[in-house]
């Protein structure tokens, strides 16, 4: 190669980012070798314009691994500053472990600006634009016990700092002591200046069992993007939004401890979603389907069923709502719950409702059964019950919860005088189980008395809007 050649070369190399793989700087996939000392030799020799870094699949698992962190002094694997920065697997989907916190760690640290921010992360985008994670596992240690003090930070696998335009696809976590993603602005109490992150878009992804949120995006973001999501028995929610203009699309949200999807701040929009069986055994209070706070967001053709609490629930003075084409039924199914209606208007709250099919649930039963193992998952079979088992088939995608020991089931599918089910929250055992299955709501609406709730279309079979005295 002459030097006119190679100078062109270079130039191209500089202008479009060149390709690493982490195997060629010391990355072993064997459960012991840190990963972020080869991540960050592997990002030092790409360009500054950026570039890819290849993680490649095999049988054992990369580990990125913390001890003690704090906000102020973080453990990230891989802190990406450069643009355009793509971290890719290939070969398969390869799996990094982030171990060394637990969850009494993080509800300890009372540090600066600590709700919400990280303090162990795999990847972070910190006031960057472009670049983006596609095609990874991530496994954490949480074992589905305990909550998360609201005040702590978190262990989030991706996090999104103050930075445009980064794309995350195909990605999933399973036990991860936070978020699989979570996108979050920049605040001078931590970096150095203050950004919103904008225009980020999150696909095709699943978080199961994640001690908070499965994706998060937090106030300060703008224009962002969560499509195609399995998020399942997350500790808080779903998807969380605020912000605002972003937009949740396609999502299926099962047995999440606090509602199936919340969106607050300005202007959030929630799209073709199924929100169900939401809550857990153990978290009476909560489990709603949607929680909708402050103003200007938009539902449309989404369900809302079989949750612990409401189906829909509006915060105190949430204006300018409007769901359309939803259906909300059969939600109260909690047990030790209060709520008595499908949707319910808080305070000083506004909403339209324009071609809903907002129904009071299902008569409510208690079902002594036998539980089985069916592999990963249970299989729920009724040994006494009124009428033939099958007529529950109407629950379907709902709940069913024990009396005691305290677990929650989902009920997928009714099948050979069973129910296939997956467990969301608890410790269930095989042997001999009595469940509560139903729901427990008398309204489909119930509004306080200064309450706005505005009808389009046929009225809602069921609908009422009784005076609460407060």
């Amino acid at each position: 190669m002459n030097l006119a050649v190679l100078l062109v070369w270079i130039a191209g190399f500089a202008l479009q980012g060149g390709t690493v793989n982490v195997a060629d700087f010391g990355a072993k996939a064997d459960g012991r070798t840190d990963l972020s000392a080869a991540l960050r030799r592997a990002y030092e020799a790409l360009p500054p314009t950026g570039g890819r870094i290849l993680i490649p699949a095999a049988a054992g698992e990369y580990v990125v691994a913390a001890s003690k962190p704090t906000v102020r002094q973080p453990k990230v694997g891989l802190r990406i500053a450069k643009p355009n920065v793509f971290i890719e697997g290939v070969g398969g989907r390869p799996t990094i472990r982030m171990a060394g916190v637990p969850l009494s760690y993080l509800n300890s640290i009372d540090d600066v600006s600590a709700s919400g921010r990280d303090v162990f992360t795999v990847f972070s985008f910190v006031l960057t634009d472009g670049g983006g994670v596609s095609n990874l596992r991530f496994v954490g240690e949480w074992d589905g016990e305990g909550r998360l003090r609201y005040q702590s930070p978190r262990a989030k696998a991706i996090a999104v700092i103050g930075s445009r335009g980064v794309r995350i696809r195909n990605v999933e976590g399973v036990g991860l002591m936070g978020n699989l993603v979570n996108v979050n602005p920049a605040g001078q109490t931590v970096e150095p200046v203050h950004r919103w992150s904008e225009d980020v878009t999150v696909e095709d992804v699943r978080a199961e069992r994640c001690l908070e949120n499965g994706v998060n995006f937090m106030g300060g973001t703008r224009n962002c993007a969560l499509t195609r999501a399995v998020l399942i028995g997350n500790g808080s929610c779903g998807a969380e939004s605020g912000g605002s203009g972003n937009v949740l699309r396609e999502l299926v949200c099962v047995g999440n401890g606090y509602a199936g999807v919340s969106l607050s701040q300005n202007g959030q929009t929630l799209l073709d979603s199924r929100l169900t069986a939401n809550g857990t055994a153990e978290r009476a209070e909560a489990g709603f389907g949607l929680v909708l706070q402050h103003k200007g967001h938009r539902v449309e053709r989404c369900e809302m069923r079989g949750n612990a609490h409401y189906g829909v629930y509006l915060y105190p003075d949430a204006k300018d709502i409007l769901l359309r084409g939803c259906t909300v039924q059969g939600n109260c199914v909690g047990p030790r719950s209060e709520a008595v209606a499908e949707v319910r208007l808080s305070k000083g709250a506004e909403a339209t409702l324009q071609d809903c099919a907002v129904v009071r649930g299902g008569k409510w039963r208690t079902l002594r059964c036998v539980l089985e193992r069916a592999g990963d998952d249970w299989r729920l079979r009724p040994t006494d019950s009124e009428g033939d088992p099958s007529e529950l088939r109407a629950y379907e995608q709902t709940q069913a919860r024990s009396v005691n020991p305290a677990f929650t089931l989902w009920l997928q599918r009714f099948d050979g005088g069973a129910f296939l089910c997956r467990a969301t929250s608890g410790r269930p055992m095989p042997g001999e189980a009595t469940l509560a299955v139903g729901s427990r709501s008398r309204y489909g609406v119930f509004a306080s008395s200064d309450a706005s709730p505005t009808v389009l279309g046929d009225p809602p079979a069921g609908f009422t809007v009784p005076i609460l005295r407060q």
